[in-house]
């Protein structure tokens, strides 16, 4: 049977003569809690008749601490028939949560054995079905009435909050979450930057300290910390090179574009500026045709306001894929509204500094992005919309809640953490230059391109024009591309497994409302986003489910793991410049030194807080 039912006891329970007519239901039950917990009544409902609120904690309740299994109660009663539910209720309501695993039934005449998987804290009271998934389409009678109150149960606990131009989220905060959805232990963001400050003795850095005079003093930061992959090289990363290598295969690849038919309108460039850098003969208008030009565009930055002392640009960077097979940048413009008259175009024919400082600023700007984009929106914020949607119309029953359930625990807490951490002015992410204001502006715009139906890797990158995989010259070595393909695949085949075995056909999918109202939940509380307004057939919904099982998994791995190495190393990404960035008009070039660069870099304390931020995003 599983469960530890001890063999004293089992013989304990054989001993009872029931009439012939009724039956013996032996129930074992696994639980983590953290403390024995008495008075325990115990309710079996099978599709013939329920048996009551039986009392458990009084049959072997010593027995029941966190991690034992055992002999918890026996129902002597009439054929309850088919087990579908169980129920659980404290008798003195009140007390503390404690984590249920699972009930476990057997019924003795017949060895007929049921699980019922709980998984979940508990309180004074709840209700859970047999485990084994079901569709709603195919169940019947009493199964059908308790799927529908797990649902309406769900709805009046995960109520929307539709904030303008913000994916809808949960209304709660984390106080008032269900302990399901906490995460196991308390921590503060803030409180865990405080403790690293003073576990890795960076103090001094952040109590007015002098600036650092050179771009190896910024090491100090890392006589502790883990040292990023940039840092590694030396001076290496200030190479164009590696600049277009922090494009391919670090965070930044996840904003990097192919031009697939022109430029930008506001670019101010002209061919002639970059024909020396092309392979011979060749013209913008040829490298755009060659499928050689990539370009990243931090356009959604325009206009947003810094805080005080902080500066930031909002730039356009052009790379080229040259013989080599090699990114390299060819040509940046550090601000979207420039006086085209003037020379707002740096490309490595300017001095070395001058070009130095508008690599810095595109770096700096794609950080921001990214943390407040990319990670934060596109892949938690949107996740959140996912869980409450799910939560609100799939039971626990559901294949497909099975599915999309550990992928998306927490999810809520998570985002709740990190919507504190980005707009507390003294949270782990108060290096980032922008306002409150800026932020959930530079959200609203982020958000108002996102499309679910672009959030597979394969759609990600076919908007992106970089779904390269048959032409791996276009690109070359392209992480995100070559590994997340191969995790794609493997995602689509495991939900598939399970897809095919709950529907046969398409028509399958077509009735099952459970899984259409999810579907209709998305698109009534989030239009126009590329959610389906329903689910047509099997690879309809395989591809749908593994799309949301990709966000939580490849592409947040993407998103998050790389941060560390590719915006930690202040000198090569700053989040902000102490002095205003260049490049709206009759910029003076040539005149810059890299000592001039040095004094607009971040100061320690800025720094610090830049390098622990990607420490504890990543």
């Amino acid at each position: 049977m599983g469960g530890g039912l001890s063999v004293d006891k089992a013989v304990a329970f054989a001993a009872l003569k029931p009439p012939s007519e009724d039956l013996t239901y032996i129930i074992s039950i696994e639980s983590d809690g953290p403390a024995p917990v008495p008075d325990v009544f115990i309710r079996l409902r099978g599709t013939r008749r329920d048996s009551g609120a039986v009392s458990a904690g009084s049959q072997f309740k010593d027995d029941f601490v966190a991690g034992n299994s055992d002999l918890f109660a026996s129902i002597v009663t009439a054929d309850l028939g088919t087990l579908v539910h169980v129920e659980v209720h404290r008798m003195r309501p009140g007390g503390s949560p404690w984590f249920l695993k699972r009930v476990l039934v057997w019924v003795k005449q017949r060895s007929d054995e049921y699980t019922f998987a709980c998984y979940r804290w508990l309180g004074d009271a709840a209700g859970f079905p047999e485990a084994t998934a079901s569709v709603p389409h195919k169940a019947h009678g009493l199964n059908v009435v308790l799927r529908n109150a797990e649902i309406e149960s769900k709805k009046a606990l995960f109520r929307w909050r539709l904030d303008p131009g913000l994916p809808p989220a949960a209304d709660f905060s984390y106080d008032t979450l269900p302990k399901d959805e906490t995460w196991p232990t308390e921590f503060d963001l803030a409180d865990v930057r405080s403790d690293l400050v003073s576990a890795l003795h960076l103090e001094a850095l952040l109590d007015d300290p002098p600036p650092f005079d050179s771009l190896e003093a910024f090491s100090a930061i890392f006589e502790r910390l883990p040292r990023p992959a940039l840092s590694e090289a030396a001076t290496g990363w200030l190479s164009d090179e590696a600049f277009g290598e922090m494009h391919r295969t670090g965070a930044c690849g996840l904003q990097l574009e192919r031009v697939a038919a022109e430029l930008p309108a506001n670019f101010a460039l002209r061919s002639e500026r970059v024909e020396p850098l092309l392979r011979a003969g060749h013209t913008l208008e040829a490298a755009i045709k060659a499928r050689h030009l990539y370009i990243v565009n931090c356009k959604e930055l325009q206009g947003l306001k810094a805080k005080s002392g902080c500066y930031f640009g909002s730039p356009i960077c052009l790379f080229y894929l040259n013989e080599q097979d090699r990114l390299v940048p060819i040509a940046i413009q550090l601000h979207q509204e420039v006086d085209p008259s003037s020379d707002v175009i740096y490309t490595p024919a300017d001095s070395d500094a001058d070009w130095l400082l508008a690599k810095l600023a595109v770096a700096g700007a794609e950080l921001t992005k990214h943390v407040v984009c990319v990670r934060l929106l596109r892949t938690s914020l949107v996740l959140e919309t996912l869980a409450v949607a799910a939560y609100r119309t799939l039971p626990s029953a559901h294949p497909v809640y099975k599915l999309l359930r550990p992928h998306l625990r927490s999810q809520l807490a998570e985002n709740d953490r990190i919507r504190n951490a980005l707009l507390d002015d003294d949270g782990p992410l108060d290096f980032l230059p922008l306002t409150r204001d800026s932020i959930e502006t530079l959200m609203q715009r982020s958000f108002a391109t996102w499309r679910f139906d672009q959030c597979s890797p394969i759609s990600n990158m076919n908007a992106r024009n970089v779904n390269t995989y048959s032409n791996f010259r276009d690109i070359g070595q392209y992480p995100y591309r070559d590994d997340g393909i191969r995790l794609w695949q493997l995602l689509y085949e495991f939900v598939k497994e399970v897809v095919d075995r709950y529907y046969p056909t398409d028509f399958d999918v077509q009735n099952d409302y459970e899984l259409q109202n999810w579907a209709a939940e998305l698109t009534s509380v989030c239009p126009a986003h590329g959610f389906p307004t329903a689910l047509t057939g099997i690879r309809h919904v395989c591809h749908v489910v593994a799309s949301v099982l990709w966000l939580a998994t490849g592409q947040h791995a993407a998103a998050t793991f790389s941060q560390y190495d590719t915006f930690a190393w202040v000198p090569a990404a700053p989040a902000s410049f102490l002095r205003p960035v260049p490049g709206r008009g009759n910029v003076t070039k040539g005149v810059l030194t890299r000592q001039n660069i040095l004094e607009r870099l971040p100061s320690p304390e800025l720094s610090v807080k830049q390098a622990l931020g990607m420490y504890l995003l990543s």
